[in-house]
């Protein structure tokens, strides 16, 4: 668990800009991040996990829910 000094709880920080921040081995939970954009962002090794809305979403201009169809035909899987 964060100590206090590096927890953000119950914070609205819509419309603020963050450049050249580590958020390594950080967690998100109950997180909105509707119509934000991100650009020049390592994301090796992150994980995302279940209860998360997808909707709209794209990476590199191609929507996710395309690319979750294409995995699961590859898959076998539907």
């Amino acid at each position: 668990m964060a100590d206090e000094k590096s927890a953000f709880i119950n914070l609205n920080l819509a419309g603020a800009t963050f450049r050249d921040v580590s958020l390594r081995d950080a967690r998100f939970t109950d997180i909105n991040l509707a119509g934000s954009r991100f650009d020049d962002i390592n994301f090796s090794d992150a994980e995302i996990t279940g209860n998360c809305n997808f909707a709209g979403m794209r990476i590199d201009g191609v929507p996710v829910a395309d690319l979750f169809a294409a995995w699961k035909k590859q898959q076998g899987l539907g």
